[in-house]
C-alpha cells in the first residue's frame, strides 16, 4: 500500500504484558519515566534498519512507554512489543517534510 494514497493514520498497538502475549495493555504498565528514557536510547539503535522517523516517550496505561513514528508500514513482528520491559506503540505517520 502506497503511503501517499492513504488518508488515515494506521496505529499499531503492540503492547504486551508478561504472560499475556497478544493482549493490549489495560492500565497496568509500571514503567517509570527514567526507564522509558533509558529504553528510548536502546530502541533508537535497535530500530535503525526500519523506516523510523521519530521515537518519543508517551503515557501507556499507568506508566510510560515509547512511541515510534514510521514513514511506512512494516511487516508484523519487525517492531518489538517492548524494549527492556518498556512498552512500545508504533504509528505510521508518513514522511516528515519541511513546509
Amino acid at each position: 500500500m502506497e503511503m501517499e494514497n492513504v488518508r488515515f493514520r494506521r496505529l499499531f498497538f503492540c503492547v504486551h504484558l508478561p504472560g499475556e502475549a497478544g493482549e493490549v495493555m489495560s492500565g497496568t504498565n509500571g514503567s517509570t519515566l527514567e526507564e522509558a528514557r533509558a529504553a528510548k536510547t536502546k530502541a533508537v539503535h535497535q530500530l535503525n534498519v526500519l523506516p523510523v522517523v521519530g521515537v518519543g516517550i508517551t503515557r501507556v496505561g499507568d506508566g510510560y512507554g515509547l512511541k515510534v513514528n514510521l514513514s511506512q508500514c512494516v511487516a508484523p513482528g519487525q517492531i518489538p512489543c517492548h524494549v527492556d520491559g518498556v512498552p512500545l506503540v508504533a504509528e505510521v505517520v508518513g514522511e516528515i517534510r519541511k513546509r
